[in-house]
């Protein structure tokens, strides 16, 4: 789940030019608040919402922990959002699957910090 939230980011910064990212509805929406012209804001916040995650899975750094798994909730509750509206039924599929794997990715990590700050450590596999 997060190689499709990275490939999904990685595409809409680096790889502009191609017509199947210009003809998404969500590339064209957020590319006109981005400070570079051509590049998508939602990709960059999915970019950062895997490195994050993965940073945190890493290194298990406390203060930017929830930042990750909340960043992917809103980056693709945004993704709903933007495809409800505008009609895209297809679209939405994927997009919901997303929302559901970062929510239960935070659940996950809220438990893991309830069980460190009561005395319980899971070791790293």
């Amino acid at each position: 789940m997060l190689a499709y939230t990275l490939n999904m980011g990685i595409a809409f910064v680096f790889f502009t030019s191609t017509a199947s990212v210009q003809a998404s509805v969500l590339y064209q929406l957020t590319t006109d608040i981005a400070l570079v012209p051509a590049v998508s804001l939602w990709g960059v916040a999915a970019i950062a919402a895997v490195v994050l995650s993965i940073v945190n899975l890493l290194m298990r750094y406390r203060p930017i922990s929830s930042a990750g798994p909340l960043l992917g909730y809103l980056v693709w509750f945004y993704a709903v959002v933007v495809y409800s509206t505008h009609g895209y039924w297809f679209q939405i599929i994927p997009a919901i699957i997303q929302l559901v794997f970062w929510a239960y990715h935070h659940m996950r990590l809220l438990e893991y910090r309830h069980n460190v700050d009561r005395g319980i450590e899971i070791p790293p596999p």
